[in-house]
């Protein structure tokens, strides 16, 4: 018995009453099949590996409710044009600030979500938008210059092959 829906990348996929108390992590990862969003410490939300976008706002899906993000729309990774994906991966690549990769996908999303409300973003807004991600490899700096690059880059509307 279906009794309401989540649109994710632009496919509506429909919840059932006893999904509801479901992390939204979980119900990604098992009913949508999108394993880019890591599972680092569900379900305390401390870590941003599992960053989804719902609605407007960066969300860490481990701590968010299947009941919350009902109507929503939610997406991935694969929810963003394919200029913005070459934009931000050519971003993070040329920063040097992929490392392991673990906590990528989140901090991607975030940069996202970030630069689509403030373009523009100074590195210390940039920095705070990004207060509750863990990553032991990087150290920030090279995020933080990827992110940069990327609304430096995005705003100027230039070639994101050409970075």
């Amino acid at each position: 018995m279906t009794s309401a829906a989540i649109t994710v990348n632009g496919t509506r996929f429909s919840v059932r009453e006893d999904q509801l108390d479901w992390s939204l992590l979980e119900f990604l990862r098992n009913e949508c099949h999108l394993t880019s969003m890591k599972d680092a410490c569900s379900p305390q939300g401390q870590c941003g590996a599992c960053t989804v976008r719902v609605g407007d706002a960066a969300k860490v899906s481990c701590a968010t409710k299947v009941s919350k993000a009902l109507g929503s729309r939610c997406s991935r990774w694969r929810g963003s044009t394919p200029v913005e994906r070459e934009l931000l991966g050519r971003s993070y690549a040329k920063s040097g600030a992929v490392q392991c990769g673990f906590c990528i996908p989140g901090l991607v999303m975030r940069t996202k979500v970030l630069l689509d409300e403030k373009p523009n973003a100074t590195r210390e807004e940039l920095a705070r938008g990004i207060d509750l991600h863990i990553c032991r490899c990087t150290g920030y700096a090279k995020v933080l210059d990827a992110m940069e690059l990327a609304g430096t880059t995005g705003s100027r509307r230039r070639c994101p092959i050409c970075l």
